[in-house]
């Protein structure tokens, strides 16, 4: 019988699952896409002032995500460490870094950047709750793959390094595109 951490461990293991989160993803793109054929908005212009910030959130959410997930895979591949031998729950693939770490702080971070930088006149409170829950459910999920022996610390941290590139990666496109649009705002008036 597990201990209630273990289980907890296990649970949140299996929400924050690279595999959960790309399903997730694929169902935002979903929505974004046909938001944007029905909107009649162009791909390149996404980040555009007179696109909604949902639409926006949802593709920097999916590009860190998705930048994450091609990171960590190749990583993993190209450093082939093996799972540790005695695991609380069955793993497979290879264990570094810890796709679970990356791609969780991938989606949560670029959740937090979305919610402090594309929705500056919310209610302080509400992103310092969202902030509060995105930080603790990551160290959660961090803290169960160690729980559960089936990573290293080494693990964790580039893991959560890879997710950190990926979202700054992905605000650096941000901050690229939407400047573009600012600067030919201001030229055609």
């Amino acid at each position: 019988m597990y201990s209630p951490i273990v289980i907890l461990s296990i649970y949140l293991s299996a929400i924050f699952s690279p595999e959960m989160i790309v399903l997730f993803c694929f169902f935002l793109i979903a929505i974004v896409f046909s938001l944007m054929v029905l909107r009649k908005i162009k791909f390149k212009d996404i980040f555009r002032q007179h696109v909604s910030r949902g639409i926006q959130a949802s593709v920097f959410v999916v590009g860190s995500t998705a930048a994450a997930v091609v990171l960590v895979q190749t990583l993993k591949h190209i450093f082939a460490v093996p799972r540790p031998e005695y695991m609380l729950v069955a793993e497979t693939g290879y264990r570094f870094p810890s796709g679970h770490a990356a791609v969780s702080t991938a989606l949560l971070i670029a959740v937090i950047v979305c919610t402090h930088t594309l929705y500056k006149t919310w209610i302080t409170g509400l992103k310092y709750f969202i902030t509060a829950w995105a930080i603790i459910l990551l160290i959660g999920v961090c803290i169960s793959r160690l729980v559960l022996k089936v990573h290293k610390p080494i693990d964790i941290l580039v893991g959560m390094l890879v997710g950190l590139i990926s979202v700054g990666v992905m605000f650096y496109i941000y901050k690229q595109l939407s400047h573009d649009s600012t600067t030919q705002n201001k030229n055609l008036g």
